[in-house]
């Protein structure tokens, strides 16, 4: 069925998520064994690369025998892993850049995709939650005059994108589930009545043939 269809993908969209955080993790711990990763990304603060690695490394390994055991559910999982994300990718930022650094596109992506998942009230306090948390990101990096500072219009931006993408994202989600629930429903409904009328005709003890001369020619 359309429900079970996609709850399965749904299953299938948290394991894709979860080698993403592993990919990050591969990356975070590459750059800690290099002599200078500043030299790579500028405003990089390597003696937290360690730290955000191993953060990632136990939430990817914590969440890959979560999805694999599917334990706790469904929706529970959805609202930690969204959670979650937002603590990793927000540390992320700081120790990379903050949003000159190049990487603000994963917090986008990850609050807008993950907002399609959740009801409305949710997928909007995420959003909020998330804009807080990148100025409050910013900020911190300008009070400690870290290189190369804070670029408050570009983080304006950003907010910008993540409120809106996030509210355009949930509304077409939404859409799309009340398209497909109104499918099935029609689906099912024909179903019932091919039944009724199969089990109609299998009851009838009579029958009434009905012919029009005017058709029949000699």
């Amino acid at each position: 069925t359309q429900g079970a269809s996609n709850y399965e993908r749904t299953w299938g969209d948290l394991r894709a998520v979860n080698l993403l955080r592993w990919a990050l993790c591969l990356l975070l711990f590459g750059l800690a064994l290099l002599e200078d990763p500043q030299r790579i990304m500028t405003g990089i603060i390597p003696e937290m690369l360690t730290p955000v690695a191993v953060l990632f490394l136990l939430t990817a390994l914590s969440f890959s025998v979560m999805v694999a055991s599917r334990q706790p559910s469904l929706s529970t999982q959805i609202y930690l892993q969204a959670w979650m994300d937002l603590l990793l990718l927000t540390s992320l930022l700081y120790i990379t850049g903050g949003v000159d650094g190049g990487l603000a596109v994963l917090l986008v992506t990850g609050v807008v995709g993950t907002c399609t998942l959740l009801p409305r009230h949710i997928a909007m306090s995420l959003a909020v939650i998330a804009i807080f948390a990148l100025w409050a990101e910013e900020a911190t990096r300008e009070l400690q005059g870290l290189i190369p500072g804070a670029d408050f219009a570009r983080t304006g931006v950003v907010s910008a994108i993540i409120l809106m993408g996030s509210f355009a994202s949930n509304a077409l989600a939404l859409r799309w589930r009340e398209s497909a629930d109104l499918a099935q429903q029609k689906l099912l409904d024909l179903a019932n009545l091919e039944q009724l009328n199969i089990l109609i005709l299998q009851h009838m003890s009579a029958g009434v043939l009905v012919v029009d001369l005017s058709l029949i020619h000699i």
